[in-house]
């Protein structure tokens, strides 16, 4: 038997060694065995994982250790191949079974010696061209999800797409092919494609120019067609803001990005209405959770992740109303709401929350991040005023209202809140009136 390294950690390293910049770096060692059998691995001491597709662990390490295969598609869904490991197969042929040339790197560690047996993938590496495996009859359209697949490589390693892999995706596109992919599987590589310095915005870009967006994430591919106010936004299009806002945020992670992507989802049907009516129609945040809450529950993200969105729709306009007529009474109100009544552990979502503001606040708006009755950068004294609030009204608490054992349930409720309000107008105040917040920008409350 031959072990020979493959896969992400071997591209990886041929970048690395190639002198590129990686956001991040494959880690996992996975490894394909040729010339072996189930018997042969069970008798060097691997553990096997899984029965009808034989993978292997590493007696020590757990390493992954796969059997060369041979594929043939017999069906349209994504379970719907034979497998054949016999032990005769080649590097050659399981190379041809996999998605990109840069993918089909192999690294024999007793020789130190990188094999391609493709004859593409190290080139590709040097170009930064993202290609798929074509042997005559190319296995790549067996699979749509490859489709997501290659947009995410692009936007992770920052590739170019090669035309004729272009070409044959928008073809597959056309044939309808994903329809055959289930939820689970598309949402996953969204959300992977989301990730903290990922191109995420490139992502979704390949995704709408190969015709493919509309088929997976119709409420996004919608935004392209609704015309922005130049007045606020140097984008033409809701698409083209958001698209900004997500370049801004490129250091977050896939909830605070994901929540970018949804924070105007409701935009095309409230400008829609305006056009329509002949008049001004506000962007209703109750009509938009209601929008955005149809199509969340048709979406396989996390559970925090649906609950940013909604409060993102709902909140991300409201937050910069702080300088534009806002009570201080609605202001305690929302960071309530927001941090489900103060609550320490719901800090995280507040964060999260600011991320979203900073990116839609500063990605492409013209010059609309100041306040109008400050002169101050408006997200940075809407960041800290946010925080303030927290951190003063999650330290207000019921024992400390004067006799409060003696209240009943809503006198104490009232009490409470209106103790909170005085403490925040006292704050928010202050930093209205404070002329330099750089003490403030990175301080934690």
């Amino acid at each position: 038997m031959k072990f020979y390294l493959v896969g992400g950690y071997v591209r990886d390293k041929v970048l690395l060694d190639l002198g590129y910049t990686l956001p991040h770096v494959a880690h996992d060692r996975d490894y394909v065995v040729i010339g072996g059998s189930t018997e042969d691995m069970l008798l060097e001491g691997f553990q096997q994982v899984g029965s009808s597709f034989p993978v292997f662990l590493h007696p020590d390490t757990k390493e992954e250790y796969a059997l060369a295969r041979r594929e043939t598609k017999v069906g349209n869904r994504h379970t719907d191949f034979t497998f054949d490991f016999a032990p005769d197969i080649n590097l050659e042929e399981d190379a041809l079974r996999r998605d990109f040339t840069v993918n089909a790197l192999y690294f024999d560690e007793e020789h130190g010696e990188l094999l391609d047996p493709t004859g593409y993938g190290l080139r590709d590496c040097k170009d930064k061209i993202l290609r798929h495996i074509d042997h005559g009859g190319s296995s790549f359209n067996e699979d749509p999800l490859r489709i997501i697949r290659c947009a995410r490589f692009a936007a992770q390693l920052e590739f170019n797409v090669a035309d004729e892999t272009t070409e044959l995706i928008k073809d597959m596109v056309k044939k309808d092919v994903l329809q055959y992919l289930s939820r689970e599987r598309i949402d996953n590589e969204f959300t992977r494609a989301m990730n903290a310095e990922h191109d995420s915005a490139s992502f979704l870009k390949h995704l709408y120019q190969w015709g493919a967006l509309d088929k997976l994430y119709p409420e996004l591919a919608r935004l392209a067609s609704c015309q922005e106010n130049p007045k606020y936004h140097q984008a033409s299009t809701t698409w083209g803001h958001m698209l900004a806002a997500l370049d801004a945020a490129r250091a977050q992670g896939s909830v605070v990005k994901t929540a970018i992507a949804y924070h105007d989802i409701y935009k095309p049907i409230a400008y829609a209405q305006r056009l329509e009516q002949g008049q001004h129609v506000p962007h209703d945040d109750d009509y938009a959770l209601e929008y955005l809450i149809k199509y969340l529950s048709q979406r396989k993200f996390s559970s925090r992740t649906k609950k940013l969105c909604k409060i993102a729709v709902t909140h991300h306009m409201r937050m910069r109303y702080l300088f534009d007529g806002i009570s201080i009474k609605k202001w305690v109100d929302m960071i309530a709401s927001i941090t489900n009544g103060f609550r320490k552990d719901y800090k995280q979502q507040l964060l999260d929350l600011l991320e979203v503001c900073k990116a839609d606040d500063t990605s492409d708006r013209t010059g609309n991040c100041f306040s109008a009755s400050t002169g101050k950068d408006r997200w940075k004294i809407m960041r800290i005023c946010a925080l303030q609030t927290f951190g003063v009204c999650s330290k207000i608490q019921a024992r400390n209202i004067p006799d409060y054992q003696n209240l009943k349930a809503d006198q104490l409720k009232t009490k409470l809140r209106q103790t909170r309000i005085e403490a925040t107008s006292k704050q928010v105040d202050f930093f209205k009136q404070t002329k330099d917040l750089s003490p403030y920008k990175d301080r934690s409350f």
